[in-house]
């Protein structure tokens, strides 16, 4: 194997924390599935294009961009937001694309392989850990939305007298 473990869960990392992200829409364990494997085939298909192509591209700078802008995207899309979370492996495989580009000796196809089962499985991972996270989330959240409301009402009421 010519890649290292260290960088196979690198290039994997990404899908992790914006699947961690994702996993609060809460989806069924077929769609958490079905989103991990994507993740896991478009990582593996960049990279084995980076290695065939040797595309010498320094897209590393626009990655973040790309994937703020995408989940941004979802966010305001509202209840489209589950449609559009399975569009999200695009962006996030442009790592996987520069990665199989750089590296001096051409992955093969089972370091390829091994990448994608690698960041499907780091995928999923995040979506579980993103469902068990959204109760919390959910009560963190309305906490500190009931504190501000505590802090602007105690401001409106010293600023205009109002009891």
């Amino acid at each position: 194997m010519t890649l290292s473990l260290a960088s196979v869960l690198a290039l994997g990392l990404d899908g992790f924390i914006v699947c961690v992200g994702l996993g609060t829409l809460r989806f069924g364990w077929t769609r958490r599935y079905l989103l991990a494997t994507m993740c896991g085939i478009t990582d593996a298909v960049a990279m084995a294009a980076g290695a065939a192509y040797g595309l010498r591209v320094s897209w590393e700078n626009l990655i973040p961009g790309i994937v703020a802008a995408w989940l941004l995207v979802i966010l305001l899309s509202g209840k489209r937001a589950r449609a559009l979370a399975f569009s999200l492996p695009i962006p996030l495989a442009f790592d996987n694309l520069v990665a199989g580009a750089s590296y001096p000796i051409r992955p093969s196809l089972t370091d390829i392989a091994v990448a994608g089962a690698v960041s499907a499985a780091l995928a999923f991972a995040g979506l579980c850990l993103g469902a068990w996270l959204a109760p919390m989330i959910a009560v963190v959240a309305r906490r500190m939305l009931n504190a501000w409301h505590h802090v602007v009402h105690a401001a409106l009421t010293s600023r205009f007298g109002r009891g």
